[in-house]
């Protein structure tokens, strides 16, 4: 269920085309949320921004 709330919150990202999104076994949190990521041709993105846009659009909904 978050796997594809953060998938979801990724997608609606303007630089962000494709998202996959799976948990891999984390010691401290259960599963950590580990995504692949195609950008849309010509955008950029940096992993801190967007993780800083998902926290904004899922916090949003929560």
């Amino acid at each position: 269920m978050l796997t594809k709330t953060i998938e979801q919150a990724l997608l609606l990202h303007p630089a962000v085309s494709a998202v996959a999104l799976v948990g891999l076994a984390g010691s401290r949190l259960g599963q950590v949320p580990v995504a692949a990521i195609s950008l849309k041709s010509g955008c950029t993105t940096t992993a801190q921004e967007l993780a800083g846009f998902v926290r904004e659009k899922y916090l949003r909904h929560m």
